[in-house]
């Protein structure tokens, strides 16, 4: 008996201190099917309702797996990427051509040439941009559920030009991840 309330306490002890970390709930849902929220073509343009995101990545990537079934299992990421982003996927392995539209004018690019207009060295990488698809920030790698949903919606509801300042950039979603609980290493 003596073992089930030591078994007891600290089952008690391990809830309370996992269970009273300051987390966001990411309500886990499918709502859209993955493949309606990313635009397959080789288009690439911006529109002035919705803010272009750039997503880097390989099919077989093991992070890029993570990425998508992080995407797919959360309601709130779904419904923040329909709303707010045109969105793109370039899978950095295969070589197609791409008409984009940079700077206000329209130009082609095969993978490899929109690999090095975005300086893309890892992946999956994220890229924001302005309304004329200049890069404004990148995210290279892999982020927990949790910090994307924020990262999305930082870049919702803020605006910035190809010019801005990177570093005030990173401060000020380094600010945000820690008013909403995220600590970054």
């Amino acid at each position: 008996m003596p073992q089930f309330k030591t078994i007891l306490f600290v089952t008690f002890i391990l809830f309370f201190f996992y269970g009273c970390e300051k987390k966001i709930k990411i309500e886990e849902k499918e709502i859209f099917n993955i493949n309606e929220l990313f635009n397959t073509t080789n288009q690439i343009k911006s529109t002035n309702e919705k803010k272009l995101l750039l997503i880097f990545g390989k099919e077989e990537d093991k992070f890029n797996k993570m990425l998508f079934e992080d995407i797919k299992t959360s309601l709130q990421i779904q419904r923040l990427l329909k709303e707010s982003f045109t969105i793109y996927y370039i899978l950095v392995d295969k070589d197609l051509q791409y008409k984009i539209y940079y700077k206000n004018k329209q130009i082609t690019l095969n993978t490899k040439a929109l690999l090095n207009l975005y300086n893309i060295s890892s992946i999956p990488s994220l890229i924001f941009t302005n309304n004329k698809a200049e890069e404004v920030f990148k995210i290279p790698g892999y982020m927990k559920k949790e910090q994307l949903f924020l990262t999305l919606e930082f870049f919702k509801t803020n605006t910035f030009e190809e010019n801005e300042n990177k570093k005030k950039i990173f401060y000020m979603l380094k600010e945000y991840y820690l008013k909403n609980g995220i600590e970054l290493n």
